[in-house]
């Protein structure tokens, strides 16, 4: 018997245009698995008239692999030891069984989730758009600070843009850090960064509204989508506290001295002050896209750095410290 793969016709309502859901009509038992799209290609695809159920004709003994009485997908590249393309691929499992112990099972066996049957088609819906968004979070998220990455940035400041509501993105960075890494090793560079994001967490938490984001794009480039009316308050407080703890990742003598010694990006050993951080606010009222707002935030940044100390520029202009 050929295992038929079928899209859920809910999902592609969800547009998403990153991933198939495919199920798998085996009987007792049905698997739903989220697929990259990008990355995998099932070997032997035919498509039928329809353009929307596929044929494959695997056994169902290469195909499945059994864990009990459930049935997992095997056939992917990658899947048994969940290292390949698959590895951070969603699994929900469906199933007329609901006792815990099969419920453990499953989720032992690498579940998501878990569905009894009979199921609700808009609970489930509902249950796979959650996976994939977490799903997404896990892969964008940065290693260091575990903040949303540049994708979940562009997508928050769309999503203000479009809902029209006043809001200021803030993007941060930091002065001077390549030469602290050079001269200091990554992992001193590393604690750094995740001191920066945990410094913007308690900032947003004490003095940030409800629905304030944070993220860490790359590196040492952090952005804040934060309420107008607090904007001013949050990076003030920021700028503060930056100053008065980055200093302490220096040695004394370095401290004392106000700068280290390090070759820049052409190789010439200079001096570097010690690390300071630009702030570059932007107004999302009158903007029309992420891409506006990056670019001018790009142009907050150059007038901040060419500024000594921190400093923190909202729309194109110096805000001076209260």
């Amino acid at each position: 018997m050929p295992v038929r793969w079928t899209i859920h016709s809910s999902l592609v309502s969800m547009h998403l245009d990153r991933s198939l859901l495919v199920t798998t009509r085996s009987g007792r038992i049905t698997t739903i698995c989220v697929l990259p799209t990008r990355s995998f290609t099932p070997p032997r695809l035919a498509t039928r008239p329809s353009g929307t159920t596929y044929r494959m004709p695997f056994s169902s003994r290469r195909t499945f692999s059994r864990v009990g009485s459930w049935s997992a997908l095997t056939a992917l590249p990658g899947w048994t030891n969940r290292t390949g393309p698959t590895a951070l691929t969603p699994i929900i499992f469906l199933s007329a069984k609901g006792e815990t112990a099969d419920k453990v099972r499953a989720f032992r066996s690498g579940a998501e989730d878990y569905v009894v049957k009979p199921f609700d088609a808009v609970e489930l819906v509902a249950r796979v758009g959650k996976a994939l968004a977490r799903s997404a979070r896990e892969r964008n998220a940065s290693p260091s600070t575990l903040l949303p990455g540049a994708d979940a940035v562009a997508e928050e400041v769309e999503r203000r843009l479009a809902g029209g509501a006043p809001a200021v993105c803030c993007y941060l960075d930091l002065d001077n850090f390549k030469a602290f890494n050079d001269y200091f090793g990554v992992a001193r560079a590393d604690a750094v960064i995740r001191q920066v994001g945990d410094l913007m967490r308690d900032a947003v938490r004490r003095l940030g509204a409800p629905g304030d984001f944070i993220g860490h794009i790359a590196g040492d480039d952090f952005v804040m989508v934060v309420d107008a009316d607090r904007a001013d308050r949050l990076c003030h407080e920021l700028l503060a506290r930056f100053d008065r703890l980055i200093p302490l990742y220096y040695d004394p003598a370095e401290r004392r001295r106000g700068a280290i010694e390090a070759q820049d990006r052409y190789g010439v050993v200079r001096q570097f002050p010690l690390m300071t951080v630009s702030i570059a606010a932007v107004s999302l009222p009158g903007m029309s896209s992420f891409g506006d707002v990056a670019a001018a935030a790009a142009h907050g940044k150059s007038i901040a750095k060419a500024h000594a100390g921190s400093v923190y520029v909202k729309d194109g202009g110096v805000v001076a410290r209260p």
